[in-house]
């Protein structure tokens, strides 16, 4: 995809790019073998880098999404590698230094984790607002510092207004939701044909309808009145690049002007271009002299993926284990289930 948008000249001007397939992703290994059970690419503090050596763009992710809109927390987790977020509880790559997310979990469960599910999984850790500082105030974000098309409104129509609970899970699984309540809004339990189980892939769309009169919002369950689609366009902390800060990004919070941007720090001195206080106009983009990491993401597809979240009768509480523990469907009774009998799931290596 980077080689593509390198080559692809008729596109308007982007900062990052993010390509949606409905293929089934993998990633080639060694040998010519292709892992499975991945739902998103995306180079660890992409934006902006373009190699001309190698003839590719690397402020593209791509992801994968059957239609039922699964792929728009991915998408943004993908945008968060790009903006120089590694996955909590990891370090930050040499090339880009950075405070990294070693100080946040893995289990807190929020975007730059793949155990999302609670209202955190709407959320970016401490660590990953770090790590954007760092990467905003660096010198490889130039492209970032205009300002933004603000005319360019989106239409105010949440995803979940468009297709039904049961629409969502037909379209990820060809099956149907088990649950209509507020449970959905943190994670949408699918039935699963293959092993008779009810499975979460993700939270419902934003917008879903989870009770009377009642709406997923941000991972909550709140009531329709509610303005369940906030205005971000005014009074919204952002980075611009201004005539009289000589390049440099300022940060806008609260209506005052604070420039952050620190000294440039020795390890960009391998991996991208001394700074210029006055960058060319006409290429604001960074060619880096180092291979960049690429970051994948787990397929919430898979089902072995999610056998670790059934190792306790609580079917929303997430462990740390690695094997999944014989347990007795906690489905059993609903309506949706009706019939499945108690066996116990299988092990399975994750």
């Amino acid at each position: 995809m980077g080689k593509y948008l390198f080559r692809e000249r008729r596109l308007p001007v982007y900062d990052i790019a993010v390509a949606i397939t409905k293929y089934d992703m993998c990633r080639r290994r060694k040998g010519g073998r292709c892992t499975k059970g991945t739902a998103g690419f995306a180079y660890v503090g992409g934006a902006c880098v373009v190699n001309k050596r190698l003839e590719k763009v690397n402020s593209v992710a791509i992801i994968e999404d059957t239609g039922g809109f699964s792929g728009i927390i991915v998408a943004a987790h993908e945008v968060g590698h790009l903006l120089g977020a590694v996955h909590d509880g990891s370090p930050p790559p040499s090339y880009l230094g950075g405070p990294g997310a070693e100080k946040c979990q893995w289990t807190d469960g929020y975007i730059m984790s793949d155990l999302r599910h609670t209202e955190r999984g709407f959320r970016w850790s401490p660590c990953s607002v770090s790590s954007f500082h760092h990467f905003l105030n660096g010198d490889t974000a130039t492209c970032l510092y205009n300002v933004p098309h603000e005319d360019d409104s989106l239409p105010r129509v949440l995803p979940g207004k468009l297709l039904t609970l049961d629409a969502q899970c037909r379209r990820d699984r060809g099956t149907s939701a088990c649950f209509k309540d507020d449970r959905v809004c943190a994670q949408l339990f699918c039935f699963d044909a293959s092993s008779g189980y009810c499975v979460a892939y993700r939270p419902a769309a934003e917008g879903s309808p989870c009770g009377d009169g009642q709406y997923c919002l941000n991972g909550r369950c709140v009531a329709e009145h509610e303005n369940i689609i906030p205005d971000y366009t005014q009074n919204t902390p952002s980075y611009i690049r201004s005539g009289n800060n000589q390049g440099r990004p300022l940060f806008h919070e609260d209506d005052e002007e604070v420039n952050q941007r620190p000294e440039t720090p020795k390890y960009y001195d391998y991996t991208t271009p001394p700074y210029n206080p006055n960058p060319p106009s006409y290429n604001p983009y960074t060619t880096p002299r180092q291979f960049y990491q690429f970051s994948t993401t787990k397929s919430p597809y898979d089902f072995n993926d999610f056998a670790r979240q059934y190792t306790s009768k609580n079917p929303y509480q997430t462990t740390e284990s690695y094997y999944s523990q014989t347990t007795p469907n906690p489905y059993v009774g609903e309506d949706k289930v009706k019939g499945i009998s108690n066996t116990q799931i299988r092990k399975f290596k994750v």
